[in-house]
């Protein structure tokens, strides 16, 4: 992987030089043009203030009677225009979203600059800078609307063209891979663009490598057409996601979720069987507020739940008869394979059955033997044994967000998202309790550990009042890992000199046509280690000059993933019929 990641530096080093692109943004944009009834009105001073963080951005209309704010970082704002000789016009409540580009214009009308005329109430804007088409989903829809998982991307199925292709039940956090099923605008399924402030998220398989928390997003912008030209990296749509942020004042947010085990029905084929023991519990909770005010804000949250589900099966188990080798009773013929030979007569290859359908006990295999003992008899009487396995599932998210204001004219925001979680398989080869470690022969031991991290650092310099500078860099690592449970295959009565050549010590894979399901009767999964990783760094430059806002950007991504299979690493035993059936094979 040196070879490689080398390479990529030289290409990223090589677009750094040449690049031409946008930089992709989730901060948004005000404009507009102060006039009076003459005309236009230049030297006008106008004023956008956060009024949860004080915070203040100031320009002047240029000769042309224009205005402009770049880079604004979403919320909800005050504007005040005022020149002397005319009345202060002020407009609250006005919002700028994620990636919006907003318009307003003031008329001004003379009087004294003490005199303030006030537009209170959320102004209905409508976004014309832009050709976007996109549908904003903010924190109030979240809270309101029940979604399946809480999840924010899945949420998107409220906006026309996106349309749901994967299983609607596996939208849960630990589920980037079904999540990520979506059509945006007819576009192909798992093949859109995932950011989080500004920061591309999506993984070399096109997944989002988080599901954030809702207790965290501010707001989900869904882009299904005709993109900005900074917009880049999608065969659908995007998904642009702004995380909240803190202010003067604190406050906070908690849940919890509950689905009681008598609200649920019983299986369809286990109905004899009790109704297991299931549950679901999901909390969460934020905080947000000052570190320093008027200057310093945070915002942080967390999300988890734990669930226990239930999976049915009937698995095909060998009798204790046969486990000694006795096939009596079994309703089939064993033969003998060190007797094959060829018949002379017909040209055919032919076996004796064992005397009795009983292979002798000399020639049962010591580890065959000893592999049984990891799998569970069936019910007396029968082949066959019904078993519920309980699937307990851990997920937990987190997130912090500090916004600081070095001055009015530089601002830094930095964003860290986390996330972990098991997710196990079903347990049927228990011999006591269908929990992980009960049985390591069991083909459903072992877990999936996931465990993300996502770096968001953005900086918005204003060297004047007609340009502005943005600065970002972003992280991602998404470790998807398959963990077996351990076990000593040495204690199963391998040779020694197979046992060296052992590189990691786990319950040998073995299948056996005719049992378990489909086969597959004992050993746990392969072990693998899977890190999908990204790194973006862009900037962009915003230029106002006359009635023109031109800009200028880059945004350079190295995406990849290190992958470290081992297969299965104690070996893979198959055993078919052709072994024991006669006869064998025809003549050649």
């Amino acid at each position: 992987m040196g070879a490689k990641r080398q390479s990529l530096v030289v290409i990223w080093l090589s677009l750094a030089v040449a690049g031409s692109a946008w930089a992709q943004t989730y901060q948004g944009g005000l404009r507009g043009a102060v006039r009076d009834s003459g005309g236009v009105v230049p030297g006008c001073d106008v004023v956008l203030v956060n009024p949860d963080t004080r915070v203040t951005r100031t320009t002047v209309t240029n000769a042309t009677g224009e205005y402009t704010f770049a880079n604004v970082l979403p919320g909800t704002y005050v504007v005040r225009a005022s020149l002397t000789g005319y009345k202060t016009i002020e407009h609250r409540e006005v919002r700028i979203g994620t990636q919006q580009s907003v318009v307003l214009d003031f008329t001004l009308e003379l009087g004294n600059v003490s005199e303030e005329v006030t537009v209170t109430g959320e102004t209905p804007l409508v976004e014309t800078a832009n050709a976007s088409v996109s549908h904003s989903i903010d924190s109030k829809t979240m809270e309101v609307l029940p979604t399946a998982g809480r999840n924010p991307f899945f949420l998107a199925v409220i906006t026309p063209t996106v349309v749901p292709t994967g299983d609607p039940q596996f939208v849960r956090q630990q589920d980037q891979t079904n999540s990520s099923l979506l059509s945006l605008a007819g576009g192909p399924r798992r093949g859109n663009n995932y950011l989080i402030e500004g920061v591309p998220i999506t993984d070399l398989r096109n997944r989002a490598v988080i599901i954030p928390s809702m207790e965290a997003v501010d707001e989900v912008k869904v882009q299904v057409h005709t993109y900005d030209a900074e917009m880049g990296r999608t065969g659908g749509g995007v998904f642009n996601t702004t995380f909240k942020s803190g202010s003067n004042s604190f406050r906070g947010s908690g849940l919890f979720q509950n689905r009681p085990k008598w609200g649920q029905g019983k299986f369809y084929f286990a109905r004899n069987q009790p109704k297991p023991d299931t549950y679901f519990f999901l909390g969460g909770a934020s905080v947000g507020g000052p570190l320093v005010r008027n200057r310093t804000f945070f915002w942080s949250s967390w999300e988890g739940y734990q669930t226990k589900t239930s999976r049915a099966s009937v698995l095909t188990l060998p009798t204790e008869r046969e486990r000694a080798g006795d096939f009596l009773q079994s309703g089939f013929t064993i033969y003998d394979p060190l007797t094959t030979r060829l018949d002379p007569a017909t040209g055919q290859y032919v076996r004796d059955p064992f005397p009795g359908n009983v292979i002798p006990a000399n020639r049962l295999n010591p580890v065959a033997v000893n592999a049984l003992k990891y799998v569970p008899l069936p019910t007396a009487g029968a082949k066959s044994l019904s078993r519920v396995a309980e699937l307990i599932d851990k997920s937990s998210t987190w997130s912090g967000k500090v916004e600081h204001r070095w001055s009015d004219q530089f601002t830094t925001t930095a964003t860290y998202a986390g996330y972990d979680s098991v997710e196990p398989e079903s347990r049927f080869f228990y011999l006591n309790s269908p929990v992980l470690g009960d049985n390591p022969g069991d083909p459903g031991e072992g877990a999936l550990y996931r465990t993300v991290h996502v770096l968001a650092v953005n900086n918005i310099w204003i060297p004047s009042n007609t340009s502005v500078w943005a600065f970002r860099y972003g992280y991602t690592s998404f470790a998807d890992d398959d963990i077996p449970t351990e076990f000593d295959p040495g204690t199963l009565g391998f040779a020694s000199s197979y046992l060296s050549l052992v590189p990691r010590k786990k319950f040998p894979e073995m299948d056996i046509e005719g049992y378990g399901r489909s086969g597959d009767i004992l050993g746990d999964r392969s072990p693998q280690a899977t890190t999908f990783y990204g790194h973006n760094a862009n900037v962009s430059y915003t230029r106002f000059a006359g009635s023109h806002e031109m800009r200028f950007g880059g945004d350079f991504r190295i995406i990849g993933m290190e992958l470290f299979a081992e297969g299965q690493s104690s070996g893979s035993f198959s055993f078919s019929t052709g072994f024991t059936q006669g006869p064998p094979l025809a003549a050649l």
